[in-house]
């Protein structure tokens, strides 16, 4: 992984572009293996590992793979979102960057609200914070 983070941050490339380019295979294929391997995880839970490769757009899009049923979808939308506010508070590769906008479209989906997710990420952050001050 520490070559992979040397390319990607001497070249300006996405994590996804350094592993094309060193020929590594994909840190979510990695993932799939570590789950299946070493943590035993639930075949769905694989999925989305791989799964969360693919961008938004293209699973918006129904271009992945396979089309995706409701509840993957969601579980999709899921993991967007849980990755889109760990990239806006910074628990991510300082070199990777991407859009920390949450879109209304994920809102809608999951069937949250605005004001809904604005009170559970403060509340998380609270949370996260104590956490950290106690360790």
């Amino acid at each position: 992984m520490d070559d992979i983070l040397k390319i990607a941050n001497a070249s300006h490339l996405s994590i996804s572009e350094a592993e094309r380019v060193l020929k590594t295979g994909t840190h979510g294929m990695t993932g799939v293996y570590i789950s299946r391997e070493c943590w035993q995880l639930p075949r769905e839970v694989e999925e989305l590992i791989a799964l969360h490769e693919t961008t938004e757009h293209a699973v918006r899009e129904k271009r992945t793979a396979r089309s995706l049923t409701t509840d993957e979808h969601k579980a999709f939308e899921i993991l967007s979102l849980a990755d889109t506010l760990a990239h806006r508070f910074g628990y991510s590769f300082p070199v990777f960057q991407r859009d920390v906008r949450v879109s209304a479209e994920t809102l809608e989906i999951l069937g949250i609200s605005k004001e809904t997710l604005l009170a559970t990420v403060k509340q998380t952050k609270s949370e996260v914070e104590e956490l950290e001050f106690n360790l």
